[in-house]
């Protein structure tokens, strides 16, 4: 065993020096191609250790990137797969030198033809009696075929005669070039084992990825286009080459995109501002509103409310108004209501909605409301409307919110006229403004004349002073010579200066009879006194009355003039 080892190892060196020695060129039968150049079985007691060598015959060096070496069994149905010249990447190619060897070996070669390395290790099953070693390339298309022993079953191709044991299968040179006459019975002879060096080596291909720019390589923040040239990405975070910002994006100073946005503060982005709205100082976007005006509500319709009730709006523009970002808000609930989708309301146009359109509901007891929009904007309140007689509207009438019992859905509002009841007795709801010198009892709801300033009352008599309370004159005490001597059986008071009757004695007058008492003249004055407070009590009720009698009195003719 040393014996074989030592002898192998020589003919390894022995190789190496002589084909490292430059061969003469000449022409030879199928010169320039890579061919099989020697086959090793193995021998006796050795079978496990084999190589194949293969020769590149051309004055070039020939890519052999991806080819492979294969074993068929006699038969040619059982293939076997040796080894493939494989290149570490994609950007790799492997060349076989000019006029140089390739070489594969078993892995229990490896110790034997230390350090020579080979271009790739199988596991040895070679056999040594019959066989073929096929080298492909990478579309499994044959470069070189050998086949060896008496029993194959391809009879168009000649094969070698086996090897001698020990010995190995070498290819003939002619004129110092590989024989191939595609006949291997002539081309192969059994010579002693002989290994030569690889002459395999790498080459890397610099692939230049932009043909278009100096770089070979992508540049960072570039793609490649359709035409396989680089192109800037305008939009890092998207995917895919954006050779522009896409319409709707914008692109900030790291490169990335992001949806353009006119409001920042409505949901999802706007690529434009929503009619009906304006852009803001902040980037918001805010409701542009028309000057609508909340005019006229009917809460409580004759008969039935359910389908009968509405509310009135006003729009004092010269230009349509949508109404999508307007509501009505009614304060005894709480709740707010959207008009229908879609409305809209024309320049100078009065537009009612009902309640079985809005689905709302004003009662009628006491509650208010309230014309607003998104964001709060408040364009009409009503104010607290109390108990609303029924038919009656509570309407925006001179600045005024206040009942009339003429509604105008639709139309401009209208100021209550009075309604004279069978009773003769006016409406309460439809009374008449006061006159602009009187003002109306909170009591009777009847207008009185305002009281004359002090400053302009008719000055008291001499002798009199003004009741601060009353504002009548009154005579002032004076000395006893201007007053009247007080009546018999009367006396003059000391506190008020007035005349009072003397109290009755407490004695008895047993001894006279009873003696008529005697009208005096201040008795008689007392009385027409008396009458004339009575007239002036009935003329005053008559003169405050008079719209009153006056219609009683109307009401008895038309009884006694009826047919």
């Amino acid at each position: 065993m040393r014996g074989i080892r030592a002898f192998l190892s020589l003919v390894v060196v022995v190789g190496q020096i002589f084909f490292a020695i430059p061969v003469a060129q000449a022409e030879s039968v199928n010169a320039g191609k890579v061919v099989i150049a020697q086959v090793y079985p193995g021998a006796t007691g050795t079978a496990t250790q084999e190589y194949v060598e293969f020769y590149n015959d051309a004055d070039a060096a020939i890519d052999i990137t991806g080819w492979c070496v294969q074993y068929v069994s006699s038969t040619g149905k059982t293939t076997k797969m040796l080894g493939c010249f494989t290149a570490p990447d994609d950007s790799t190619t492997l060349w076989l030198g000019a006029n140089d060897y390739a070489l594969f070996m078993s892995n229990d070669m490896k110790d034997v033809l230390a350090p020579t390395k080979a271009d790739g290790y199988f596991s040895a099953g070679i056999n040594a009696g019959h066989g073929y070693i096929r080298l492909v390339d990478v579309s499994n298309n044959d470069i070189d075929k050998l086949g060896w022993g008496d029993d194959l079953d391809d009879a168009t191709y000649p094969a070698a005669k086996s090897p001698d044991d020990g010995k190995a299968l070498q290819r003939k040179t002619v004129d110092f070039h590989m024989q191939d006459t595609n006949n291997d019975a002539n081309d192969f002879t059994s010579a002693d084992p002989l290994v030569h060096a690889s002459g395999v080596y790498e080459e890397k291909t610099v692939v230049d990825e932009c043909p278009n720019l100096s770089d070979t390589e992508i540049p960072d923040g570039y793609l490649k286009d359709d035409e396989g040239n680089c192109q800037p990405d305008s939009c890092l975070n998207l995917g895919g080459l954006q050779m522009n910002v896409p319409d709707g994006y914008d692109s900030d100073e790291a490169g990335n995109c992001t949806q353009h946005d006119e409001c920042d503060n409505l949901p999802d982005a706007q690529l434009v501002i929503p009619d009906e709205m304006v852009q803001g100082d902040d980037h918001d976007c805010v409701v542009d509103y028309s000057p609508l005006v909340l005019t006229e509500i009917l809460p409580n319709p004759t008969g039935s409310d359910s389908g009968n009730e509405f509310v009135e709006i006003y729009n004092s523009g010269d230009t349509a108004v949508n109404l999508t970002m307007y509501m009505l808000k009614v304060s005894d609930s709480g709740k707010v209501y959207s008009f229908p989708t879609g409305s809209t309301i024309g320049p100078g146009e009065y537009r009612t909605f009902g309640d079985s359109e809005m689905n709302f509901t004003l009662v009628n007891s006491s509650s208010r409301v309230v014309l607003t929009a998104v964001g709060g904007a408040v364009f009409g309140d009503t104010g607290i409307y109390t108990s609303p007689p029924e038919g009656v509207s509570w309407a925006l009438i001179a600045s005024q919110w206040q009942y009339t019992n003429r509604p105008t859905p639709g139309a401009e509002n209208l100021a209550s006229i009075a309604v004279v009841d069978d009773d003769g007795m006016s409406d309460a709801s439809s009374l008449k403004p006061c006159a602009p010198d009187q003002f109306r009892n909170p009591e009777t709801n009847r207008c009185k004349k305002t009281v004359t300033v002090a400053k302009s009352l008719t000055p008291c008599k001499v002798g009199q002073s003004r009741n601060p309370e009353t504002n009548r004159c009154r005579g002032v005490l004076g000395a006893s010579t201007e007053r009247k001597p007080c009546a018999d059986g009367q006396y003059r008071s000391e506190d008020t200066g007035r005349c009072r009757k003397l109290p009755a004695s407490s004695v008895p007058d047993a001894a006279f009879a009873v003696q008529p008492v005697k009208d005096a003249g201040s008795t008689f004055i007392g009385w027409w006194a008396l009458g004339g407070v009575g007239l002036l009590a009935v003329g005053y009720g008559a003169w405050e009355w008079r719209s009153e009698f006056v219609t009683m009195w109307q009401k008895v003719l038309r009884r006694f003039h009826r047919p």
